[in-house]
C-alpha cells in the first residue's frame, strides 16, 4: 500500500481505542481508563470481549474533575 492509497475497510482489521480522562485537557488531565476492540473489514468484532483497563488516579486527579466528570466516571471506581 502506498502513502497514497486511503484505507479502506477491506483493508481490516482495525483497531478501535477508547479513552476516559479526569477532562478534557490533555496537557492536565490524566487517563483513568482505556477500551480497546478490534473489527474485521466489515466492522465485525474479531473479539468479543476486547481489552479493558481502570488506571487507579491519585486523590488529586479524582479531586480536579468538574462535576460532569464525577457523574460520568465515578471517584471510587479509580481508586483501587
Amino acid at each position: 500500500m502506498s502513502l497514497h492509497t486511503p484505507l479502506d475497510f477491506t483493508s481490516g482489521p482495525m483497531v478501535w481505542i477508547d479513552c476516559e480522562m479526569s477532562g478534557l485537557n490533555p496537557r492536565r488531565d490524566k487517563i483513568l481508563e482505556i477500551a480497546v476492540l478490534i473489527t474485521n473489514g466489515n466492522l465485525e468484532l474479531v473479539d468479543e470481549q476486547g481489552i479493558q483497563f481502570v488506571i487507579k488516579a491519585d486523590k488529586a486527579v479524582l479531586d480536579s474533575m468538574d462535576e460532569w466528570c464525577t457523574m460520568q466516571h465515578g471517584k471510587a471506581r479509580h481508586r483501587r
